[in-house]
């Protein structure tokens, strides 16, 4: 028998035994952490409830303290979702983004050892769930797997596979298991100052300052913020993150309306991905992606007008006073 012909048959092999499993296999809970940005949170449930998946899984709404709390709860409330389930913890006190989905993600993964968490203000593709539980399937005994992202940048990279692995996580509509939140560790600081600079430099994605600024915002007391504590446990893990070629999320949280107050359009997604199919591909960070990214968030974006604009910004000052000598 031809190595080909062999190699062929054990792939087939493969994708008959994941498919067996993925159907004997309880689908994964999904999470929404939310706030108060009503409008945000409505969206982002009836998105998710249009997935091919919704009705078959369990979703339960972390919602924090504030003064929109009962307009949230109206929206839960006032009509018969179509999910598995659908349960409401609501916290007592405003207790902050980064506390409300470390204690949240804790508990619930501890009872289902996996997770589908999603935000207030993210719209999935009606196969978001599919791809993730898929994922969730597939690589749930590899230990160097540590995360599923659902958003992709918008960076028009030709990539071959449907998915590729990187090593940062994205926040924005993500899945994890027990195994790999196990690493996650909340104080940062002594495990970010046993880092060299050399190692610092890679974290920060060769010196794009997004993650460098994060860090000290945080050992600062400045922010608390938990998706850079997470990336550093990957980081320190070794660990690799899949990702879809065509983002299954949309953030449409960019209008100042939540925690973070920023408004921008780069990271919009023309059009969301169809379906995604997960199988074997090479346990390698994709570095043409790494490459562009740092340059995606050193300027702002991909184009060349990004890049002339971000000089533009930083040094039109200086060129006014020179013009004016």
């Amino acid at each position: 028998m031809q190595a080909s012909t062999l190699a062929q048959e054990l792939n087939i092999i493969i994708h008959i035994q994941f498919f067996i499993n993925t159907k004997k296999m309880e689908l994964a809970p999904v999470v929404i952490f939310a706030y108060h940005r009503v409008f945000h949170f409505q969206k982002t449930l009836e998105a998710l409830e249009k997935n091919d998946l919704a009705n078959q899984s369990m979703v339960y709404i972390f919602l924090d303290k504030s003064d929109k709390n009962i307009a949230i709860k109206n929206i839960i409330n006032n009509k018969k979702w179509s999910f598995k389930t659908l349960e409401l913890i609501e916290r007592e006190k405003n207790i902050g983004l980064a506390d409300n989905i470390i204690d949240g993600v804790t508990k619930i993964i501890q009872k289902y050892k996996k997770i589908i968490v999603l935000e207030d203000d993210l719209l999935t593709s009606p196969y978001f769930l599919t791809y993730m539980n898929d994922a969730l399937v597939f690589y749930a005994d590899n230990p160097k797997i540590m995360h599923i992202s659902g958003y992709t940048y918008p960076l028009n990279i030709a990539i071959k596979e449907d998915t590729f692995f990187y090593n940062v996580p994205s926040s924005w509509g993500w899945a994890t298991w027990e195994r790999a939140w196990n690493y996650f560790e909340e104080d940062i600081e002594k495990r970010w100052k046993s880092l060299s600079k050399q190692q610092q430099f890679h974290f920060d994605i060769e010196g794009s300052n997004v993650y460098l600024s994060q860090i000290e915002m945080n050992l600062n007391n400045q922010r608390k913020t938990w998706a850079v504590r997470w990336y550093l446990s990957i980081f320190l893990a070794n660990g690799y993150v899949l990702y879809p070629k065509v983002s299954l999320v949309q953030n449409i949280g960019f209008d100042n309306s939540g925690e973070s107050k920023v408004t921008v359009n780069q990271y919009f997604i023309p059009k969301l991905a169809q379906k995604i199919e997960i199988k074997s591909i090479p346990l390698q960070q994709n570095l043409k992606f790494r490459k562009k990214l740092n340059y995606f968030y050193k300027y702002g974006g991909v184009s060349s007008i990004f890049f002339w604009r971000y000089y533009y910004y930083r040094y039109s000052n200086f060129i006014k006073k020179i013009l004016k000598k």
